[in-house]
């Protein structure tokens, strides 16, 4: 599976990359939220925190 990755992403540009991110993040961050519990939740947008506030 992760050549398939590996091979889609490799023959994409950085701009339609950081594209597709856009569109995908939204759908993949709900479904993560959705598999946590509220304390793993308060964890990860703590770690995450930083990272979206630094750009």
């Amino acid at each position: 599976m992760k050549n398939i990755a590996d091979e889609f992403l490799g023959s994409m540009t950085l701009e339609e990359r950081k594209e597709l991110m856009q569109q995908l993040m939204p759908q993949m961050m709900e479904k993560i939220m959705e598999g946590l519990t509220m304390e793993d939740r308060q964890q990860l947008m703590s770690s995450m925190m930083p990272t979206m506030m630094s750009q």
